[in-house]
């Protein structure tokens, strides 16, 4: 049994089976020999709470070996497909973010990193990538990057501006709020609205205060002038004796 276990690839993912079915891993031996994995394991993203899944296999050359999980460790939403050896070391690794029930993910070349959405071919080679493609049309979000400490998914070209004005732009439009009259007035002093209403109430009392002051003021005036002239009347009496008879 050969020893060189740098060319031992993940070659097919299933993540989302189907109803009752399990989830598996396909691995690839590229070597011009057999290999014997002992206590090597499949596991998801780092950290992620689910136990690694150990498995031993002999896998001969430039063939395939199908790992089935009795477990479900895979997120339907994305997560990470790790192949460690049997001290924990990460052999390889494939990352994806999206999945579809019963489609597996499977590797391009194995002089590449690049995977696809794919009809699964459990155990075979990955011959039908070409034929989804041809049927579906490419779509940015089925062809992801071998990840290793510094890949990242691949990323697509933006769409141009004329592409751009085709997506529809969905608005939200805010209705205004409408102003209530009674909020307005509640907040005005009622010492306003009694200086406005008290000049025209009052009007006719301060005219006929006015008149009465007039009337008493002329009086005064009357009587003080008879009273200067009985004065007057009395002072020529005294000072002049009547005139014989």
């Amino acid at each position: 049994m050969g020893a060189d276990f740098n060319n031992i690839f993940i070659s097919e993912v299933m993540v989302n089976p189907d109803l009752g079915d399990l989830e598996w891993v396909e691995l690839f031996n590229n070597n011009g020999f057999a290999v014997n994995l002992q206590s090597w394991s499949i596991d998801d993203i780092a950290e992620g709470g689910s136990a690694p899944i150990v498995f031993s296999a002999v896998i001969p050359a430039q063939s395939h070996a199908v790992v089935e999980l009795n477990t479900a460790i895979f997120n339907n939403s994305g997560d990470h497909v790790r192949l460690l050896n049997r001290s924990g070391l990460e052999q390889d690794e494939f990352i994806y973010t999206e999945s579809a029930r019963g489609i597996s993910y499977g590797r391009i070349s194995f002089s590449g990193s690049l995977f696809c959405q794919q009809e699964a071919t459990k155990g075979t080679a990955n011959d039908a990538c070409s034929e989804l493609e041809s049927e579906t049309g490419p779509s940015p979000s089925t062809t992801i990057n071998l990840a290793t400490a510094s890949q990242t998914e691949e990323t697509t070209e933006e769409p141009s501006q004329e592409d751009m004005s085709e997506i529809p732009i969905h608005r939200i439009v805010v209705p205004k709020q409408k102003l209530v009259p009674t909020v307005i007035e509640e907040e005005i002093p009622k010492t306003l609205h009694t200086a406005n209403k008290k000049p025209a109430n009052n009007l006719p009392l301060q005219l006929s205060v006015t008149s009465s002051s007039l009337f008493f003021s002329i009086t005064n005036v009357v009587y003080s002038v008879y009273k200067l002239f009985l004065v007057w009347k009395n002072d020529l009496n005294i000072g002049f004796p009547p005139s014989p008879g």
